[in-house]
């Protein structure tokens, strides 16, 4: 994980010129594309969007790095956001409650910034709501039922399917509002969901890589197939306390009989094995 430093936030200045380009990094086209939409807004005020699908102009962009259908919701939201004239009104059809509450929540002045952080996709999220002060936009979102004869949120799979085609591109890093920082994952994106949960996860998988590879276990692996085995209350049994104690000896000394029934290193285990070999 890297550390990208934004002492050069350039603020999303709205009226420069380079305001599209500024807030995408990656394909060009789509970039490109979502300027042009821009222009031919240029003289409308009130806007209808379906984010499965709107009637022309429709656009449509590929998302990497943890894509996810609520995500290209979320983007889908954000290129309509950075289309729009200043001072305009949306109105904005999904069929996802998520984004709906979400939105609610980002945009409520109350919501502090750490409960954001926790959110995902909280990097987009913090942009649109930037954008919607500094643009003086109106936004209102509907619920419509997936799928539902809606001729224009029908339009989804053709739109993802063409989608999944594209290169894609990631929100610039240094426009990011009110960020001094911004933690940069393999090289590859910024991490746009809450970072302790984010590191547990992924030392939560290092450990277990480590717990399969464990020479001890081998004869349980070689016997049983991993899928057999119920994960969760193996991990339930080895975090749970007997003791009312969050640490003592008491606690110590069963946490080391575990561990060392789970590794068959007992001195009971021991025993029997060399009794077994004197009979044999």
């Amino acid at each position: 994980m890297e550390i990208f430093n934004n002492s050069n936030n350039l603020n999303l200045n709205i009226s420069s010129s380079f305001f599209i380009n500024n807030i995408f990094v990656g394909n060009r086209d789509l970039i490109i594309q979502l300027l042009e939409i821009a222009k031919q807004f240029l003289l409308q005020k009130n806007f209808i969007f379906y984010t499965d699908g709107l009637p022309p102009p429709s656009y449509k962009g590929a998302i990497s790095f943890n894509p996810s259908s609520t995500k290209a919701e979320i983007y889908a939201l954000l290129t309509a956001i950075i289309a729009v004239p200043d001072e305009s009104e949306l109105d904005v059809f999904t069929d996802s409650l998520n984004v709906i509450h979400t939105f609610h929540v980002i945009t409520n002045k109350l919501t502090f910034t750490r409960r954001i952080l926790k959110c995902n996709n909280h990097l987009v999220w913090r942009l649109i709501d930037n954008l919607i002060k500094k643009k003086s936009l109106i936004v209102r979102l509907h619920k419509v039922k997936a799928h539902s004869n809606d001729f224009w949120n029908d339009m989804a799979d053709d739109l993802a399917n063409a989608a999944h085609q594209l290169a894609p591109y990631e929100i610039n890093p240094t426009t990011l509002p009110d960020s001094l920082m911004t933690p940069i994952w393999a090289s590859i994106a910024p991490i746009d969901r809450d970072i302790r949960k984010f590191c547990h996860n992924l030392t939560d998988v290092y450990t277990f890589d480590q717990f399969l590879g464990n020479p001890s276990l081998s004869p349980i692996f070689d016997r049983f197939p991993i899928s057999s085995i119920h994960w969760s209350l193996t991990r339930s049994w080895l975090h749970y306390n007997s003791t009312p104690d969050v640490c003592s000896s008491a606690k110590s000394s069963h946490n080391a009989f575990k561990i060392k029934a789970l590794n068959h290193i007992l001195p009971v285990v021991t025993s029997s094995q060399n009794i077994i070999l004197t009979f044999t």
